[in-house]
């Protein structure tokens, strides 16, 4: 009788033991689920941040560092150095400063680009007769 009763409680306790193992497999995976996802939202404010303060970071650098010397990158195309040259060679003496002064400054343009090689942001402008040029 012993073993009639062993015979039909160890099956229960078998399918018992099952589906504790399904149910804890199952619980595992969830678990993981949301382990993985608890990192990802509790990351995503650190990432936004992160963004966010690289893009205040390049626009204070474009503002404060590029912006102020956007006078270095101006180009001179051919007509207006020809132009120059013109007036350069006439003989009105305030002409031939104003001319000398946007050479100069087209120089530093020039010394400059090649001493950083690369420069992200070039300002392109015309240099017209009439502007006002100011070397500090």
């Amino acid at each position: 009788m012993a073993l009639k009763n062993l015979k039909e409680v160890v099956p229960k306790n078998l399918k018992l033991i099952g589906l504790h193992m399904h149910i804890m497999r199952l619980l595992r995976r969830g678990m993981m689920h949301l382990l993985m996802l608890g990192i990802l939202v509790g990351y995503l404010p650190f990432l936004l941040l992160y963004i966010l303060y690289n893009i205040y970071l390049l626009t204070y650098l474009f503002v404060n560092c590029i912006l102020p010397f956007e006078f270095l990158f101006t180009l001179v195309d051919e007509n207006t150095s020809k132009k120059l040259n013109e007036i350069l060679e006439s003989e009105d003496s305030q002409a031939n400063v104003k001319v000398n002064e946007i050479l100069i400054l087209k120089q530093i343009k020039i010394n400059v680009l090649k001493k950083a090689r690369v420069v992200n942001i070039l300002v392109i402008k015309k240099v017209e007769f009439g502007d006002k040029v100011e070397l500090d």
